[in-house]
């Protein structure tokens, strides 16, 4: 099951999927309230040309918790890149995060309490992988 939240440009303030996405200072939150039950085995969250202060940003999260993973493919935005992304992770079961790849590198950077990872200067298109 795929859910397809944006198709056309948003502000970057706009909750009315419930997803929320947001700015603060110079850091964009990506996912932070998105509903667990959004994230159960094989269902993808799907967010493209979102608009931000920093540009448009595109990514797709896909839960492939029975093996236990959720995969995301973040796009971030190019005009003025934020210093940092945090992207948030909730298990459907509220497992903790274990460990995290980006483009299959270990990855440290990352709170297992608050489900989010912390990505820095992204300028590419990258995959990251959370293990539970």
């Amino acid at each position: 099951m795929e859910l397809v939240l944006f198709t056309k440009p948003l502000t970057s303030l706009d909750f009315s999927t419930g997803c929320g996405h947001y700015e603060e200072e110079n850091k964009l939150f990506l996912a932070m309230g998105t509903p667990r039950d959004w994230l159960e085995d094989g269902k993808t969250i799907t967010v493209n040309k979102a608009a931000t202060y920093f540009g448009y940003v595109n990514y797709k999260i896909h839960s492939r918790v029975s093996s236990g993973e959720i995969e995301a493919i973040l796009d971030p935005p190019r005009r003025n890149p934020p210093e940092e992304i945090v992207l948030r992770l909730r298990h459907p079961e509220k497992k903790k995060i274990q460990s995290v790849t980006v483009n299959s590198i270990s990855y440290q950077n990352y709170n297992a309490d608050r489900e989010v990872i912390y990505l820095t200067r992204l300028s590419d298109k990258v995959k990251i992988i959370a293990k539970y």
